[in-house]
């Protein structure tokens, strides 16, 4: 099982596809068993393009990957943080599912079991972004062919290694279709010589330009005057800008709960009730002081070694070896505390290895590989070159190539084993040593100054609020709920008299994943889109971690076009800026009627005038000007000299003057490949950021999981 001990150090696979734990489980047993409890519609979790997809669905590629995780991680339990990652990413899987698969179907497209080989074989590791993961050499970042090529010629040796594999090959498969799909679509995509010219020009021609400007700031809106036509009337043109989801805002209160009194002196007590045999082990056998703890503590045992100051506690650092002090509230936690050893250590070390591991090959086993470390110590012993024999023998490639250097570290980085042995070794002294997986040949180069350090023993217990404690936040949460009714101004009122935060969250969707300072958002999710909730409804008490959370519905945005009496606000301000505009306008055109000098024409309307040089069509953003297109598309239709009407950008109006343009004598004596070039891969590298998010777009998703979790 090597094979597979190495996958789960690599930590999480990529777009790992498993469900909902609990909520499966709970559901397994109805649907196996038939159950009409749920009507056909009820069971459906989302519609894709009008396709409906079952909650069975959803529960049957969980039930095929559940296992695929727990072997992957080597857990047999999903926390619920990791539970709502996964069902996320079991819903991008089963929308890949839908929108990619007939796509692959029209045009062909299927992997076959020789180019799966060739994966494997590393011939098209490019391709497979899983295989190149969990089979390259983290220190060498190689792809190691033969491990992968191992994994999968011995698929069948166990439960496990079948199931991997079969994840591994259906990921292989999925990617590489998707690759086939935008090697297609790359096919079709071209940067013509007109198009590179094009962008040649928009980059190379320059234009200067004086302007004038004033800004809507400059008149103030109570000074406009707005009709309720006006803002119909411009909703009407523009209502399709304002297409929004579904999307509530909240008013909620948290009621923390903490431990009593009562809570704090039975976790003492429960501390307190392990001191007279921690106390008892005796300190020649601390191995059982390190297993008493590990069995017993919350946290487990430290090997670290503390100076006085880090320790913090001088009556502790100064007692004798094997004191016992606490149990001591720390941090939320009541502690025991027992000195087990103090000695002369450095803080940090320089120190070089070589490292002997069986191959299985030219180093048999371990007895072989202590033959071959003892013959190196005995070169190394009469004066052979370390750096040379580490870069020939060691199997830690990443320092092997710099002589064995590890560098310089702190206590902590290691194993025990390995930190006692560096730690310990005075400078210039070589060892061998035994480890799990082969024989390290050790010489410290260096150490910092020795100080007197202590290690010690640390059992410890969280105070967590009991059954009783709970019961009465969660009485004092319900309580809240019944008073507040079922409205906002009632919530309010309840909130004043209890002296309760408020607390606000806005735009909250179904995808929402969290509410600030609420553990486990998902319950009240649920509860904000259930077709009962309504405007000013108040929630029961929910429990999220270790508070009570209840919320107020203040506002409901239903998906589609925001209704005028929604957004009214909005409209209106963009009516006044329009109107400023207008006004602006009006008097920058008179006043340059008036006079064609900029400066009294900006003197005259209270606006500024200024000057931008070399500005090309291909800026986003002007100088001292910042994003106003407006001005752009113009000053490039401009002939020299001329002067435009005032134009309505996003801050406020203007009126240019072209003072100069470095154009280009004749385009087509200029060679635009290396644009032309620059421009296909831009093209290349966004059509494969962005092709599956640009086919997602062109499909109706109706998402129902806020129903089911």
């Amino acid at each position: 099982m090597a094979t597979l001990e190495n996958i789960r150090k690599k930590g999480k696979l990529i777009a790992i596809v498993i469900g909902f734990a609990l909520f499966a489980f709970i559901l397994g047993d109805l649907f196996n068993q038939g159950s009409t409890l749920f009507s056909s519609s009820q069971r459906d979790i989302a519609y894709i393009d009008g396709d409906a997809v079952t909650i069975e669905e959803f529960q049957k590629l969980y039930n095929e990957w559940e296992e695929v995780y727990k072997i992957q991680s080597g857990s047999n339990t999903i926390d619920q943080n990791t539970t709502k990652e996964l069902q996320d990413q079991v819903w991008e899987e089963i929308l890949r599912k839908y929108i990619l698969t007939p796509r692959f179907a029209e045009a062909g497209i299927d992997v076959s079991d020789l180019e799966l080989a060739e994966m494997v074989r590393g011939q098209n590791i490019q391709a497979d972004p899983t295989i190149r993961q969990l089979f390259t050499d983290p220190q060498t970042g190689i792809y190691n062919a033969a491990a992968a090529i191992n994994f999968f010629t011995n698929i069948d040796q166990s439960p496990e290694y079948k199931k991997f594999g079969i994840y591994l090959e259906k990921q292989m498969r999925e990617n590489k279709k998707f690759s086939k799909y935008n090697s297609l679509i790359s096919k079709g995509l071209n940067v013509t010589n007109f198009d590179a010219k094009q962008l040649y020009v928009e980059r190379i021609e320059m234009v200067d330009i004086d302007y004038i400007s004033k800004t809507y700031d400059k008149i103030d809106d109570k000074t406009i005057k707005v009709t309720d036509k006006e803002i119909s009337d411009y909703y009407d043109v523009h209502k399709n800008e304002y297409k929004q989801e579904a999307s509530r805002d909240i008013a909620y209160v948290t009621f923390n709960v903490v431990p009593s009194p009562e809570d704090i002196e039975s976790s003492k007590q429960e501390v307190e009730s392990y001191k007279k045999e921690f106390s008892e082990i005796k300190l020649d056998t601390v191995l059982n002081i390190i297993n008493f703890v590990n069995a017993n503590s919350q946290n487990k045992f430290n090997y670290k070694h503390l100076t006085k100051t880090e320790l913090n506690d001088s009556i502790l650092y100064n007692a004798p070896i094997g004191t016992v002090e606490g149990p001591i509230l720390v941090d939320g936690f009541f502690q025991l505390k027992r000195s087990i050893e103090k000695k002369e250590l450095p803080d940090s070390v320089e120190a070089r290895h070589i490292l002997i591991l069986p191959d299985g090959k030219k180093i048999l086993d371990m007895k072989a590989a202590k033959i071959v470390a003892d013959s190196i110590n005995n070169l190394l012993k009469n004066g052979g070159d370390f750096e040379k024999l580490a870069i020939e023998f060691s199997g830690d490639e990443k320092s092997a190539s710099k002589g064995g250097d590890l560098g310089k570290f702190v206590e902590g980085g290691m194993s025990k084993l390995l930190d006692d042995v560096f730690f310990g070794t005075i400078v210039g002294e070589i060892k061998v040593v035994e480890a799990k997986y082969g024989y390290h040949i050790i010489n410290v180069t260096w150490r910092s100054a020795l100080k007197t350090k202590i290690q010690i023993a640390v059992l410890d217990k969280e105070v967590i609020p009991q059954k009783e404690t709970i019961s009465k936040f969660f009485t004092d949460a319900r309580t809240f709920s019944a008073n507040a009714g079922n409205s906002v101004e009632k919530f309010d009122a309840e909130l004043n008299k209890l002296k309760l935060t408020k607390k606000i969250a806005v735009d909250i969707t179904p995808e929402t994943e969290v509410i600030a300072g609420v553990e486990n958002s998902g319950t009240i999710i649920n509860w904000i889109f259930n077709e009962d909730t309504e405007e000013g409804s108040v929630s029961e008490a929910f429990q999220t971690g270790n508070d009570f959370v209840v919320a107020v519905i203040t506002k409901i945005r239903e998906k589609g076009i925001a209704p005028l009496e929604q957004i009214k606000d909005v409209i209106t301000l963009k009516v006044i800026t329009e109107k400023k505009g207008d006004l602006i306008s009006k008097e920058m055109k008179s006043a340059y009627v008036a006079s064609s000098d900029f400066n009294n024409v900006a003197l005259k309307i209270n606006g500024t005038t200024s000057v931008v040089k070399n500005m090309s069509f291909s800026m986003n953003r002007i100088q001292d000007i910042g994003f106003e297109p407006v001005i752009l598309g113009n000053a490039f239709n401009l002939a020299k000299g001329k002067v435009s009407e005032p134009l309505k950008g996003y801050s406020g109006v203007y009126m240019i003057k072209v003072t100069s343009i470095t154009g280009i004598a004749d385009i087509n004596k200029v060679d635009v490949s290396n644009d032309k070039k620059s421009a296909e891969g831009r093209l290349m590298f966004k059509m494969s950021r962005e092709s599956y998010n640009a086919m997602k777009k062109t499909v109706e998703i109706e998402d129902l999981r806020y129903k089911f979790f």
